[in-house]
């Protein structure tokens, strides 16, 4: 079953109606969060009436949630096992392709820790559908590599994936929430998540940035 936080898509002729709405709620975000967006702004916006607006969404709340199913099956694209031959080299991968995510998607990602602070039963599906799923790729990896005598087994794995995982989304939201971040701010960031879980799962070596790889993907949040 596909993921969907949203009301669910109209078929044909509400599509096009709904995904002008859906994109003027997106315009509305880049300049002001959520919780100071109105439906009149987002009809206004989007050239319609309110009306029109209340026939596909009883709430912009309810539009956040459309917005965020609209964009959010990108989030599982950067937590791919194939090919990791370590948990260094998989984390390392997850954090760069989750910033690349949030490079694309940062208004859309934004509004949703948003919507998760204020909205228990979205925290609820966001964390047992979106983290969670990482978690369990990740600990697909950290097995493969305790049983291969490269990891020493952790005292409560699961635990600490999880509070790795949740940890990184709200870094990147404190970096992202004020717009798009220089390359200096986010290399750092990085860096220091990178740190953080190196000392927390006892990867060897030291995590690198690739610097080049961070410009490329802000190139994209401001193309």
């Amino acid at each position: 079953m596909p993921l969907q936080f949203g009301p669910s898509e109209p078929f044909y002729k509400g599509q096009v109606t709904r995904r002008r709405i859906l994109d003027a709620l997106h315009d509305l975000l880049r300049t002001s969060p959520a919780a100071q967006v109105s439906m009149a702004d987002v009809a206004e916006r989007a050239g319609m009436k309110r009306p029109s607006v209340y026939n596909h969404f009883r709430t912009v709340d309810d539009m956040c949630l459309a917005l965020i199913d609209r964009s959010i099956s990108t989030v599982f694209d950067g937590f791919r096992t194939e090919g990791a031959s370590d948990l260094g080299s998989y984390i390392r991968s997850v954090l760069l392709n989750t910033f690349r995510m949030w490079t694309l998607h940062h208004v859309v990602f934004v509004m949703a820790l948003e919507v998760y602070a204020r909205d228990r039963a979205f925290a609820r599906a966001w964390d047992d559908r979106i983290a969670r799923d990482g978690t369990d790729r990740a600990l697909l990896v950290y097995q493969a590599d305790v049983d291969a005598g490269r990891l020493s087994p952790l005292p409560d794995p699961r635990g600490i994936l999880e509070y790795i995982n949740f940890s990184v989304q709200h870094q990147l939201h404190r970096l992202w929430r004020n717009g798009v971040p220089t390359v200096e701010e986010s290399c750092r960031e990085l860096e220091l998540c990178a740190t953080v879980i190196w000392r927390l799962l006892g990867l060897p070596g030291e995590p690198v940035v690739d610097r080049d790889e961070v410009a490329e993907a802000l190139a994209q949040a401001q193309a």
